[in-house]
């Protein structure tokens, strides 16, 4: 987004502003105002909030450009061109010239060309302190940031560099900015200021008259706009159709005529004295602007009466958004606000500043205020957001803990359960597993070749992992013998050993009842057998 420059014009009883937008390739429109002072030396605060708010530029540069009559300016040749020296000689020829107290002016100078060994062309200007700090404090009362005073003929050459860069080489011209109740008159050559005054002229009043406008309340104004709607309709040649030297006619036309040749009176005045005492040469041509640049005709007017080529200038008639805003000047009234806004960037401007150079240290010392108070209120939001989340990720790390240590109490059950099962699953693979457990004494006994056909097992009594003995009836004690040796054969660690053998009729026949004694083999007990 391109941000706001502005320029702000302050008369006796006008003030005048302008907003611009730098773009790509020169300046947009943004928009303009114009008000009036109530009464000459009143707070300027209060006005200028008002007259800004519409423009949305609270907190945008403004460059303010004071009345010429306020101040002095000189053209003068100083014996340098070095920087540091020219601030000395500028500042002594400054204390020559200056009417007021040399300890309370502000003052300021542009190099307009060096010239070697001649030395340097420099224009000065000076203004009472006061004059100044009024405008800063009412700047700063009004939201605004004052970038820079300036005078309002120094503005005005801006805003013909700007409109006419390549029209003034080589010329000498006059440059008229017919306010509502000052008259700016700049006479350059070459683009170099040779002499600049203003005076007061009240075109208002010829306005007003022209519309016998009379006010109920003292000291109130006309609308703006009609008078412009009146300076529209305004045709100066019939006012003095033959110059301004003949008598004007009566009434309206004779008090626009009376007015019309002062500005005349006003302008050959200025140049007699610039021929005089600065060597000024002949004037080529007159340049028009300011809210009078409005009334019909006035070119012709001055061209007849003066006999010299006349511009009508209007720097933003031709700038990106001035179609959009309704100016009651068509935007004449904003020439000077404009050559002073643009000057910092305006190639080949006039720059002087009569800003205080406290003024700008109070500035700094402001911005830094406000740096290091906004970077602790950043501190301090910092410091409570850390705060915040630290608390919030103790409290997110505490309900993590408790919903882990719930799931691990949960872990710890199921586990105890699962090791319990283990271990029993366990017991019953190693008595599945076990060569010695009952079901493999079990076919092992009842599997021998003699069973059912000379061997008759009776009873079984088992120990688990120690012993077994064998009850039964055989027919001969070769088959009990037969049978504990296909015992013997079996895979299972068991020693058998006949316990007892004694004859016994079975079924009218004879038999042998026995006692066979089965003793477990263990790792341990095999180990050692194995042993020599």
């Amino acid at each position: 987004m391109a941000l706001l420059q502005c320029g702000l014009q302050i008369t006796t009883e006008t003030l005048s502003a302008l907003a611009l937008k730098q773009v790509k390739g020169g300046w947009t429109v943004a928009g303009g105002a114009m008000t009036q002072i109530s009464t000459e030396g009143a707070e300027l605060a209060p006005v200028l909030k008002s007259l800004v708010r519409p423009l949305k530029a609270a907190g945008a540069p403004f460059a303010i450009a004071l009345p010429k009559q306020q101040a002095i300016m000189r053209n003068i040749t100083l014996p340098s061109t070095d920087t540091a020296e020219l601030n000395q000689m500028a500042r002594f020829e400054i204390e020559r010239h200056i009417p007021v107290h040399a300890e309370r002016h502000c003052s300021g100078y542009h190099v307009m060309r060096k010239m070697g060994v001649e030395g340097s062309e420099v224009l000065l200007a000076a203004i009472d302190g006061p004059i100044v700090h009024r405008a800063l404090e009412g700047a700063q009362g009004a939201d605004m940031n004052p970038d820079g005073v300036t005078l309002s003929s120094v503005a005005l050459c801006n805003t013909l560099i700007f409109s006419r860069r390549d029209w003034l080489r080589g010329k000498t011209v006059a440059v008229l900015s017919i306010g509502l109740d000052t008259l700016d008159l700049v006479l350059l050559t070459d683009g170099r200021i040779l002499f600049a005054r203003s005076v007061s002229i009240d075109l208002r009043s010829v306005l007003e008259t022209s519309i016998g406008w009379h006010s109920d309340h003292p000291g109130s104004r006309p609308d703006l706009a009609r008078l412009a709607h009146v300076a529209r309709m305004t045709d100066c040649m019939k006012a003095q159709m033959q110059g301004a030297e003949k008598e004007a006619e009566s009434g309206d036309n004779a008090l626009l005529a009376g007015w019309l040749g002062r500005v005349v009176q006003e302008i050959r005045r200025t140049y007699d004295f610039a021929r005089r005492e600065m060597k000024c040469p002949p004037v080529e041509a007159v340049v028009l602007t300011g809210e009078g640049a409005i009334l019909g005709n006035l070119d012709e007017y001055f061209r007849s009466n003066i006999d010299s080529e006349v511009v009508v200038v209007n720097p933003i008639a031709g700038l990106p958004g001035a179609d959009s805003h309704k100016f009651p000047f068509d935007g004449f009234e904003f020439a000077i606000a404009f050559g002073a806004a643009i000057a910092g960037t305006l190639d080949g401007a006039y720059r002087i500043d009569l800003t205080p150079a406290d003024f700008y240290k109070g500035q700094s010392i402001k911005r830094t205020k406000r740096k290091l108070i906004t970077t602790g209120v950043i501190f301090a939001i910092a410091l409570i957001l850390a705060g915040a989340s630290w608390y919030r990720f103790t409290t997110i790390k505490e309900q993590k803990l408790v919903a882990y240590n719930q799931v691990l109490d949960k872990m710890r059950t199921v586990a105890a359960e699962l090791k319990e099962k283990k271990n029993r699953l366990e017991i019953i693979d190693r008595y599945m597993n076990d060569p010695n457990n009952a079901m493999a004494i079990l076919s092992n006994v009842g599997n021998a070749p003699e069973v059912h056909s000379s061997v008759s097992v009776r009873g079984v009594n088992y120990t688990m992992a120690e012993s077994v003995t064998l009850t039964g009836h055989a027919k001969t004690l070769l088959d009990i013998q037969a049978y504990v040796a296909d015992l013997g054969k079996s895979t299972h660690g068991t020693d058998w050993v006949i316990q007892s053998r004694e004859p016994q009729p079975v079924n009218d026949h004879a038999a042998y009842s026995f006692t066979v004694n089965g003793t477990m083999k263990t790792k341990e007990t095999e180990s050692g057998n194995a042993t020599p």
